[in-house]
């Protein structure tokens, strides 16, 4: 027995049948071919399982967001497509003018060129197996910056002082690792390397000349991708010089790198601030790679954007398996966030990537607000609010008792798009999450993939080694806010010296990469017998393009409301 619902089935799928084959060949005989099949699958979904309960179907809180018969299928955990096809009777993918599965997430995404209640609602949301469904629907996206710069500096008039030296010295026993140590770092580096709160008073920060004591991991972030979720990375830019030659910079598949209008170079300004050579100056992980991945633009849904974290998910999976020459693994910086509705679809997708070992860094918001946004609110995600030179909270900084840390986010030097050689001082959470992100990429390729099962694992690394340093003012008080500012580590007393930041778990660490797979111009850092004698100096050979004028930034649009503090999860959808 059919039930009540097959003669609506009947007729929706005849009217189409009738349309489909009364048009002209060979469009016509197609569609009524693929009617034909609808009818015959749809019939006998009626006879396989059915729920009494219609899954959850969300719906965007804006109606204009809405794409009109593009969904969004998640299963529940061991049920399968071929489970979900038996159940419903129905092969989506015969009937659907679009389907892409997300197998890595347990979902799919469908569109339909014309409206179909029956099959949506009667027959895929009544498959027990599937736990919800959405709307697709527009992803409003923002990026929060604050542009500002002093033109009297002229970045060709600047000079380095030597580099200074590290107090060690000889071979360490078990020590497989080396230091570098300079004294002219941007003083945001300093800040998230020395592991004290320093004094910056009498100096000017909005001076982007590197003069700053710093130090790192020698190849910091060496052999780690860090995927920049953003406007898009111009590579020609003279903050990634010699990286396109080295292989080192590239745009994810075949996203487009050039940003958008407005934030104009949002995405390279942050990009060079994870990996990028500043005015001469290093970055966090300045020999890590940078992998742009376009995620905001005109026509970015939720289904690309989903889209996006499953195929960085897919290929880091693939590089474990077949590992390219020197690959220690991945990381996430995603310095937007998406406003709206629909957020428990993006959770799926970026908590599944943070649960399989790539750490996500993302911006906490800039409207003063006790809030994090999406995807900073998701437990699975790093979230970083933004400090001043005094370690004072950004007065735009969001706050919340879920922030886990701040960096450096007032007056960061680094890339704008006015040319290949145009240079930007910028202010905001965009500024503060890739800080972070440069120093996972530092943990994970010391570490190495092998030794990552989870996000989690990178995370308690960053709270391990971060100090408090952080004023609290009477909102952070109110809310519970942290005081932590991020570190590398490099300089944390309490550390093992065998390593190179505290947190690391006693046990001898794996080899992450087969013994031809090591990097290309340094020993693998496993091999047991390496070292080669300390490294105290480096030098900075990049030509120092002119500082130039600001970026216009448009008004950020974003109304999203405050979180409850009160709410025992921080994933909910508004």
């Amino acid at each position: 027995m059919l039930g009540s619902t097959a003669p609506h089935l009947y007729l929706a799928v005849s009217t189409r049948l009738q349309i489909g084959c009364n048009m002209a060949l060979p469009t016509g005989v197609l569609r009524c071919a693929a009617a034909w099949i609808l009818l015959v699958q749809c019939c006998y979904g009626f006879l396989a399982p059915r729920s009494q309960i219609q899954a959850r179907l969300n719906h965007p809180d804006d109606a204009a967001d809405l794409i009109p018969n593009h969904y969004i299928v998640h299963f529940h955990a061991n049920h399968t497509l071929a489970d979900h096809y038996a159940n419903t009777g129905v092969n989506v993918s015969e009937v659907a003018s679009l389907f892409v599965h997300w197998p890595l997430f347990n979902s799919y995404h469908f569109k339909l060129d014309q409206d179909n209640q029956t099959l949506v609602h009667d027959l895929i949301r009544r498959d027990p197996g599937v736990e919800w469904m959405s709307h697709n629907a527009a992803l409003r996206w923002q990026t929060d910056q604050e542009v500002h710069h002093d033109s009297s500096v002229d970045l060709n008039h600047v000079g380095h002082t030597p580099g200074g030296s590290n107090s060690s010295s000889g071979r360490q026993l078990g020590k497989r690792w080396d230091k570098i140590h300079t004294q002219h770092a941007q003083w945001h580096i300093s800040m998230t390397t020395m592991s004290k709160k320093l004094d910056f008073s009498g100096h000017d920060v909005y001076d982007p000349r590197p003069m700053w004591e710093a130090a790192w991991l020698e190849d910091a972030g060496k052999g780690v991708n860090i995927y920049i979720f953003d406007t898009g990375v111009n590579k020609e830019h003279a903050a990634f010089e010699g990286m396109k030659e080295e292989g080192r910079i590239w745009n994810f598949k075949s996203r487009e790198h050039k940003s958008i209008a407005a934030p104009i170079g949002h995405g390279s300004h942050v990009a060079s601030i994870a990996a990028g050579r500043n005015g001469g100056a290093l970055s966090s992980a300045f020999k890590a790679t940078i992998v742009s991945v376009k995620t905001a633009g005109s026509g970015t849904t939720i289904a690309r954007g989903m889209a996006a974290f499953n195929d960085v998910l897919e290929e880091h999976n693939h590089y474990k398996i077949f590992p390219p020459d020197g690959w220690r693994g991945s990381v996430i910086n995603v310095s937007m966030y998406w406003p709206g509705s629909n957020v428990d679809d993006l959770q799926r997708a970026v908590c599944k990537v943070a649960a399989s070992g790539i750490p996500i860094a993302a911006a906490a918001g800039n409207h003063a607000m006790e809030a994090l946004r999406v995807p900073a609110k998701f437990k699975c995600v790093y979230s970083v609010g933004a400090v001043d030179h005094e370690y004072k909270r950004w007065t735009k900084s969001h706050f919340s008792k879920r922030l886990r840390t701040h960096a450096p986010g007032v007056a960061v030097f680094g890339a704008n798009a006015f040319d290949n050689a145009a240079w930007g001082i910028a202010s905001g959470t965009s500024m503060a999450s890739p800080n972070v992100a440069g120093i996972m990429a530092i943990m994970v390729g010391y570490e190495g993939h092998d030794n990552i099962d989870n996000a989690h694992e990178i995370y308690d690394r960053l709270d391990a080694n971060a100090i408090n340093a952080v004023v609290v003012d009477g909102p952070m008080r109110q809310a519970g806010t942290t005081s932590k500012l991020a570190q590398s580590g490099i300089n944390n007393p309490n550390r093992d010296k065998r390593h190179p930041y505290d947190g690391i778990p006693k046990s001898e660490l794996k080899r992450s990469m087969p013994i031809h797979a090591r990097q290309s111009d340094r020993a693998d850092y496993w091999d047991a017998g390496y070292y080669d004698g300390l490294k105290d100096t480096i030098e900075n050979n990049s030509p120092e393009p002119v500082f130039q004028g600001s970026i216009s930034i448009d008004d950020d649009m974003d109304d999203d409301i405050a979180e409850d503090p009160n709410s025992p999860c921080d994933c909910q959808a508004r």
